[in-house]
């Protein structure tokens, strides 16, 4: 596997990370504006 290929990967991952993350965020949260 070549570093491209890693990076993409890597990003595929934390972007998965980040999307579920503030789902379970927002839903954690009271539907108000700040």
């Amino acid at each position: 596997m070549n570093n491209a290929q890693q990076m993409e990967k890597i990003l595929g991952i934390t972007a998965e990370l980040l999307i579920g993350f503030y789902r379970s965020f927002t839903q954690l949260l009271p539907h108000k504006r700040y």
